[in-house]
């Protein structure tokens, strides 16, 4: 994955990465860059912070049930917040990416990347609802994972 810094233009104060959880398989710093990346990209800086919350699939089970009514696991939800102090939350399935992974036969950190991407292209006003922007965001996602020698 190519190097891109923080960007010191932007107005982003922070993005902080926990591991709720599980067993961090990837540095925090691997995460942020990929967020960087599609923000120097996008030049989509906003005042406030973003949060990447890897977690497990109870976890997001219980999130998926409480948000949107689904009792199952999902891959990644996202929460845009869009206040001044939190642009966004994005949650991650560990357990999907692994198994997700196996099914597409790729590897295990290009598929979280994917996620990751996924997510923040929501934060940014992505949707995957209708069948031509799904098609969008899933190029897009592509795009991002060329960029990063991920694919």
């Amino acid at each position: 994955m190519k190097e891109i810094n923080n960007p010191e233009s932007s107005n982003l104060n922070s993005i902080t990465v926990h591991f709720h959880k599980v067993k961090k398989i990837v540095t925090a710093d691997w995460i942020k860059q990929i967020i960087y990346t599609i923000l120097e990209t996008e030049q989509s800086y906003h005042q406030g912070a973003i949060s990447i919350v890897l977690v497990s699939d109870e976890y997001i089970t219980q999130l998926n049930k409480q948000f949107l009514d689904k009792n199952k696991p999902t891959d990644v939800l996202a929460f845009p917040w869009n206040e001044d102090y939190l642009w966004g939350e994005v949650y991650i399935s560990v357990d999907r990416a692994q198994e997700q992974s196996k099914y597409y036969q790729v590897n295990f950190t290009q598929e979280l990347a994917r996620l990751i991407i996924h997510g923040m292209l929501h934060l940014m006003g992505y949707d995957d609802q209708q069948r031509d922007t799904k098609i969008s965001m899933e190029n897009r996602e592509e795009f991002y994972l060329e960029k990063m020698n991920m694919k």
